[in-house]
């Protein structure tokens, strides 16, 4: 497995915690690794079948698209 830390590590705010965010590149694409207390996620960016940019997690989890909304427009922010 090939990966590249892409850049510096930032912190992203979710109910109230600081989560660090660990972006790195993967195939390809950029994954942004979240570690929650006893868990850790990945996001990305997808395209949708209409062309429009979404933010998903890696493996994809329905339960989990509120969160990745969030998050995913809070890393938005940071690049920008």
């Amino acid at each position: 497995m090939n990966i590249h830390i892409e850049s510096e590590s930032f912190f992203i705010k979710f109910n109230e915690t600081h989560y660090e965010c660990v972006p790195m590149e993967k195939n390809g694409r950029i994954i942004y690794q979240i570690k929650f207390p006893g868990s850790t996620i990945y996001l990305t960016q997808a395209k949708g079948l209409n062309g429009k940019q979404f933010w998903t997690a890696v493996p994809q989890d329905s339960k989990l698209s509120h969160i990745v909304a969030i998050m995913g427009k809070q890393i938005e922010n940071k690049k920008s």
